[in-house]
């Protein structure tokens, strides 16, 4: 694991990254919207859990905090250019906000590590996409906006077992499976729900201008793509994730997840590394 020094030049980049899908290219600027406020949540958790980590843990805790950090930044940087073309997301990122506040405040360490590991469980899952399943939606390698969410992938495969063992050193060799497939869901479906709030802001916003025709062919662009993506990541989590010997460890790297782990170590250098 290594926490690379990704620093992204966003001045040329594309906000409408896909101009054949470019509801596909909002839908995940919309969940990408999010991550300044995710990040920061799962590193507070892990940082609470560390304490009771066992020692041989200890590094790879630290790499992943790195790792977070730095996607946080990268995609707070990528925000300002939504702000800057009028999108106001500022009312659905207040109420993300507030649930991961109250999460904090009210909710035990246990739940917060579960719902950690539920994200960190959809993580591979959405790499699988990109890179295996559907690479053509992620054509375009050397724009900044594509770059960020294939780097950020990668990482979230690289440290995939981080929050899973986590969890399991603290709390038992494995979780009840019901709580574990339940807290796997409910993290999905607070990421997708944030998501689609998000989206459905972006894409009134990109509507304003187009003809009825158009907007119809809009709404039909979003839907293939869309059932494509959950189709996928969600039928994925239930044939995989939702089995009782489900370890994120015995995932298989996808070969594009390891050059592209490479070629960001090669293009930024790395800061830490085990």
């Amino acid at each position: 694991m290594q926490v690379r020094k990704v620093d992204l030049d966003f001045s040329c980049a594309k906000i409408h990254w896909n101009p054949r899908e470019p509801e596909y290219a909002q839908l995940l600027n919309g969940l990408s919207s999010g991550f300044p406020l995710l990040e920061p949540f799962l590193i507070k958790v892990v940082r609470q859990a560390r304490a009771l980590a066992p020692a041989h843990m200890q590094r790879d805790i630290e790499l992943f905090v790195g790792q977070e950090a730095r996607h946080d930044v990268q995609h707070a940087k990528f925000n300002k250019l939504l702000y800057e073309a009028g999108y106001d997301l500022q009312p659905v990122m207040n109420k993300l906000a507030r649930s991961y506040e109250r999460a904090l405040e009210k909710r035990s360490l246990k739940f917060n590590l579960a719902y950690c590991d539920g994200f960190e469980t959809f993580g591979p899952m959405l790499a699988y996409f990109f890179f295996e399943h559907a690479p053509e939606l992620m054509a375009g390698w050397d724009e900044p906006t594509v770059y960020l969410w294939l780097w950020h992938l990668s990482e979230e495969f690289e440290h995939r077992a981080v929050c899973f063992e986590l969890y399991q050193a603290i709390y038992g060799d494995t979780p009840s499976y019901l709580y574990r497939c339940g807290m796997m869901w409910y993290a999905m479906i607070q990421l997708f729900g944030y998501g689609l709030e998000a989206y459905k802001v972006i894409i009134t916003k990109d509507r304003e201008t187009m003809t009825l025709r158009d907007r119809l062919r809009s709404r039909l662009r979003f839907a293939k793509v869309f059932g494509r993506l959950l189709g996928y990541v969600g039928g994925h989590m239930v044939k995989w994730c939702m089995r009782r010997d489900y370890d994120p460890r015995k995932l298989a790297t996808p070969r594009a997840v390891t050059w592209f782990l490479e070629d960001a170590s090669r293009r930024y250098g790395v800061l830490d590394s085990a």
